[in-house]
């Protein structure tokens, strides 16, 4: 797994794994949540995103 260190205030950075469709993501505060099912084309538009943070948070919701 590779570890992207992020710019924003909110996320730290994020880590992705292929294999299991894993992504990790690492909050400022120390925090570590892992999201299943997440697709490298989901991975990739959001190390793309202006906004990463906003970005991050539609992932979850598509995944509640």
């Amino acid at each position: 797994m590779d570890y992207v260190p992020l710019q924003s205030r909110q996320i730290d950075g994020i880590g992705y794994d292929e294999q299991s469709a894993q992504l990790m993501i690492k909050y400022a505060t120390g925090k570590i949540q892992w999201v299943d099912a997440v697709t490298k084309d989901d991975y990739q538009g959001l190390l793309q995103a202006q906004n990463q943070y906003d970005m991050m948070l539609s992932l979850l919701r598509q995944r509640k």
